[in-house]
């Protein structure tokens, strides 16, 4: 009898949380194996106008490194990227990360719909989408995205 269970072939793991998240997105980030081999993006929903530190206090409770996203940034396996304050992140292609200043969605930016849609469109059955928390309705589309690409959400 064989007992051997396949593994989904996970490329991108994205995360969402709404400001009242952070325990939880704590929780998950100190959790994650030091050898994850895939990138970890992860939309908080965070004041416009004032610099966030989340980056800074979630770096030294996670296995991996944890920063904040840049502009056209490749898309590091192993690394936990932040969208910054006021600004969409953005999965642009297999490769590289974007910032949007698209118009907020339910009143959001960064929010999470934006990130979850992306990454299905580019990563398809290989996202992962993990939705801890979420403000009105953000993260419902981006979930059903997912999905419909073939790839997973955990709610």
């Amino acid at each position: 009898m064989d007992t051997t269970v396949e593994q989904p072939g996970f490329e991108v793991i994205v995360v969402g949380a709404s400001a009242g998240g952070v325990s939880a997105l704590q929780q998950l980030l100190a959790a994650l194996p030091a050898d994850l081999p895939m990138p970890v993006l992860v939309v908080l929903h965070l004041p416009r106008d004032r610099p966030s530190r989340i980056a800074d206090l979630l770096d030294v409770r996670c296995p991996l490194p944890v920063r904040e996203a840049e502009d056209k940034q490749p898309l590091a396996p192993g690394t936990v990227t932040f969208a910054p304050p006021d600004y969409h992140l953005l999965v642009e292609s297999r490769s590289s990360l974007a910032l949007s200043v698209d118009a907020p969605v339910l009143f959001s930016r960064p929010a999470i719909d934006p990130m979850f849609e992306s990454a299905a469109e580019v990563f398809g059955s290989g996202v992962l989408a993990i939705l801890l928390t979420g403000a009105s309705n953000d993260g419902s589309a981006g979930v059903a995205a997912v999905r419909n690409a073939g790839g997973q959400a955990w709610i």
